[in-house]
């Protein structure tokens, strides 16, 4: 009988169908996330990570699939230009964007979970790819550079109409 099971595994390998490094590897996806001033990151409503101050990239890998929803609440301590920012890479490749959606009013029940209707949540501005000012290089472990620092449209250098609070959601194609 095990020689049996080898021989599937063998054919299967020899077909090109399978591969020791997808499945090691390749099925997982790294994200790298931070946010001026704090976030917590959620995957179909678990949360996966949480960090405050944009200085240091949070990283978690995890496994992503097609319907996924990443859904983040980042928060803004400090009347000054805010930002959250995101790259993903691996199995599933994107990055924080203008296709994120965000939500700026009252805490809506559920909101971080995959049923959630965001279909009435705007698009999130950005505010620069990584590596643009305020924000620079500064952010030690991130990598990803085509990356946008995204918030609501209320966000101003030194303004006292920012968005204290901004929701981001982004479903995995």
């Amino acid at each position: 009988m095990n020689w049996i099971i080898r021989m599937m595994v063998i054919t299967v390998c020899a077909a090109g169908l399978f591969s020791a490094s997808a499945q090691a590897k390749d099925i997982m996806t790294t994200i790298q996330a931070a946010a001026d001033d704090e976030f917590v990151l959620f995957l179909n409503g678990k949360k996966i990570l949480e960090g405050v101050g944009w200085g240091q990239a949070r990283i978690a890998k995890v496994k992503l699939s097609k319907g996924d929803v990443l859904a983040v609440v980042a928060k803004d301590k400090v009347v000054y230009k805010a930002g959250f920012i995101l790259s993903a890479a691996g199995a599933s490749t994107f990055v924080s964007d203008t296709e994120w959606k965000s939500y700026t009013g009252k805490e809506l029940p559920n909101w971080n979970q995959k049923k959630f209707d965001d279909s009435a949540w705007q698009k999130a501005t950005s505010y620069g790819v990584y590596g643009e000012q305020p924000w620079g290089k500064g952010v030690k472990e991130f990598t990803g550079e085509k990356a946008h620092w995204i918030w609501s449209g209320k966000n101003e250098t030194a303004g006292k109409e920012n968005d204290p609070v901004v929701y981001f959601r982004k479903t995995v194609k």
